[in-house]
């Protein structure tokens, strides 16, 4: 049987800096006429996803983590078809239902009844199919008093639940779910979570789950591929690929320990230099050798500073040490003569 998700070099690829995709309003183009250098600028550009690949088999839960920027909600997107890759493709055996964001698939200016309805509609079922269903869906997101008002009028909380509902009882055979969940209490989480377990295992149906919430991945998923800088790290059994993430996000915070730590002896070294001057400034020595005992400070801070910088994890920080001692030695000198 062929997996029902198979992803293959999957890339994505932004422009920074644009504001508009494939159309301009009239008002743009005019705007963009007396931008200074508009024409000149330099283009940059950033990898979302990064030779993605990745297959999945009927009735996986599979969960995706990473920390923010990892690409995980553009590699949900365009499983939804909501954007479209650089490079690679993508084959989904099966419909998709996705809650990506709270309201993503409603109408603001339709009831509830009406968006439930559009949903269905849009997945291809038939009004009799929804009309079988609908009152297990309004009875899970517990909206029954608003069900023909608005969707604008509601709360997120309230977004949130209807939309899950809808997407885990109308007929979908893959279900995108992203970090939405959040929004809504502790209660109507672990409600949506088991809630999943059972559509997977009862019904077949493929679960794809991005979160932060270790535990609900632990607790739900089978597998789990962890998303670094546009591609999949690790894709293994979730305790494994969880064990990972929290030891890479260990070293992070030791190095951030460690920077935090020469950042305060930066700032003890300045203070012991600025005490020296001043106990120099005091003294009753002579204007040459009050100079050449700042000469002298300046050489210790300098060193104090480079041998700080010598001792850093990462780049950014060393440059900024070496930079400081700079800025001082430049800042003093000037009070010297």
């Amino acid at each position: 049987m062929n997996p029902i998700v198979e992803v293959e070099n999957l890339t994505k690829i932004y422009r920074l800096g644009i504001l508009h995709g494939s159309y301009l309003t009239f008002r743009d183009a005019i705007t963009q006429l007396f931008y200074v250098n508009h024409q000149k600028r330099k283009k940059h550009y950033i990898k979302a996803l990064d030779n993605v690949n990745l297959t999945i088999e009927k009735g996986q839960k599979i969960g995706v983590i990473g920390k923010n920027g990892a690409g995980k909600s553009t590699f949900l997107k365009i499983l939804s078809r909501i954007t479209y890759p650089t490079s690679g493709s993508v084959i989904l055996r099966g419909r998709v239902a996705s809650l990506l964001e709270v309201g993503t698939g409603f109408h603001g200016e339709l009831t509830g009844r009406e968006n439930v309805y559009l949903n269905g509609a849009i997945l291809g079922m038939k009004r009799q199919e929804i009309n079988k269903k609908f009152d297990d869906i309004v009875a899970f997101s517990g909206v029954e008093k608003f069900i023909d008002t608005p969707v604008k009028h509601y709360s997120s909380g309230m977004q949130m639940r209807l939309a899950f509902a809808v997407s885990a009882f109308l007929d979908a055979d893959i279900m995108l779910v992203d970090e939405v969940l959040a929004v809504g209490d502790t209660e109507f989480q672990k409600k949506c979570l088991g809630k999943m377990d059972e559509v997977s295992n009862t019904e077949g149906r493929t679960i794809i789950f991005v979160s932060h919430n270790l535990n609900a991945i632990s607790n739900l998923c089978e597998k789990s591929a962890l998303f670094v800088n546009g591609h999949i790290d690790t894709f293994d059994d979730t305790d494994g690929t969880v064990e990972n993430l929290i030891i890479s996000q260990s070293q992070l915070l030791n190095e951030q320990k460690t920077e935090a730590e020469i950042i305060q002896g930066i700032t003890k070294a300045n203070e012991n230099y600025n005490n020296t001057l001043a106990e120099i400034n005091a003294s009753n020595d002579t204007d040459i050798e009050k100079k050449n005992k700042i000469l002298n400070a300046n050489i210790q801070l300098r060193d104090s500073l480079l041998k700080l910088s010598l001792i850093h994890i990462s780049e950014p920080t060393r440059l900024l040490s070496i930079s400081y001692a700079v800025f001082c030695l430049k800042k003093k000198n000037k009070k010297t003569k």
